[in-house]
């Protein structure tokens, strides 16, 4: 049987918009033709206009728009439960990196469309994954869900870190083969299914990347036109673990190697300081809050991270798991 081409969702009791009014409208209706919205309108003015050939009563239900995580692991989709009630070696290194690093193709797959798919029912059509080493799996995974997303490859070269060594399985490339593996997803999956599928560059773990591949993978990004994704002052021992090797934290290590920029995406921030924040403020890199990973992990960063400071700064927050 052929998909309805032109769809009416109408009666819903309430339409969240995100036109420059911000409008919330009451008995709403959405018109849908092909893979495109047309009219969004009170439920009088639209549906008369329209000729469906499916119709939806959305009556006491909320429509909003599509919601967008930008921080969600979907290899680890599999191991959830793994690793709690651990501190972050342990549970980074030894479990949720053991995990990954025993994860097969078909594994990585499935874990990534179940993950997807609970994303859906959750309203998300769009995601950011900071890196694995199965981007392949994951855009596949997109192209049967449906969804939106960006892809990335795993980049570290720095194989015993000071939060402790990362796994002998997988996670030992050298910088080399690291940046040549991220170019490589770029360029094959970068545009994939028809532009839902976006690859970046992942700057996996700030304390096991060396400033070269650091600087590598930023004139990488900058010589194809994408982002960067990494995560930054996650926790209160990273935070120390690069303070004492580097003498800063990561997003004063980032901005020292001229990598900080608008096109790239910082996840947690929990444990930025000061400079840091003002850091964001002047060279624009997005950030990623991360409340539920923060209160399950006990990482604090709900508690002494600065969010709604960042807002008020006019530094772009987004919200991921």
């Amino acid at each position: 049987m052929a998909q309805a081409s032109r769809i009416l969702i109408e009666h819903a009791d309430w339409i969240v918009t995100m036109d420059p009014e911000r409008r919330i409208i009451k008995d709403g209706t959405i018109a849908i033709e092909k893979d495109r919205i047309v009219a969004i309108g009170t439920t009088k003015e639209t549906a008369s206009k329209f000729k469906a050939e499916k119709t939806i009563n959305a009556s006491g239900k909320l429509v909003i728009p599509g919601l967008i995580d930008t921080h969600v692991h979907s290899t680890q989709q599999l191991g959830r439960g793994l690793a709690d009630g651990c501190d972050i070696a342990v549970h980074l290194l030894e479990r949720l990196y053991g995990y990954e690093s025993e994860v097969l193709h078909e594994d990585a797959y499935w874990a990534a469309l179940c993950c997807q798919l609970e994303m859906i029912r959750a309203g998300t059509t769009c995601f950011i994954d900071p890196g694995s080493y199965f981007p392949e799996q994951t855009a596949k995974a997109a192209g049967d869900s449906g969804m939106r997303g960006i892809v990335a490859r795993t980049a570290v070269d720095i194989h015993q870190t000071a939060i402790g060594p990362l796994p002998e399985k997988m996670f030992r490339e050298t910088k080399d083969e690291a940046v040549a593996k991220s170019e490589k997803t770029v360029k094959e999956l970068n545009g994939l299914h028809d532009g839902r599928v976006r690859a970046w560059f992942s700057l996996r773990l700030p304390v096991a990347c060396s400033n070269e591949l650091i600087g590598e993978i930023k004139a990488k990004a900058d010589q194809y036109g994408v982002g960067i994704v990494t995560h930054a002052n996650e926790s209160r021992d990273e935070v120390v673990a690069s303070r004492v090797k580097y003498g800063m934290q990561d997003v004063e290590r980032l901005a020292s190697l001229k990598a900080l920029g608008p096109k790239m995406v910082l996840i947690h921030m929990g444990w930025a300081n000061p400079k840091e924040i003002m850091l964001c403020k002047e060279l624009d890199p997005k950030i990623s809050c991360s409340p539920a990973c923060g209160y399950r992990l006990a990482f604090g960063s709900m508690e002494f991270g600065r969010f709604p400071e960042m807002v008020e700064m006019g530094i772009t927050v987004s919200l991921g798991r």
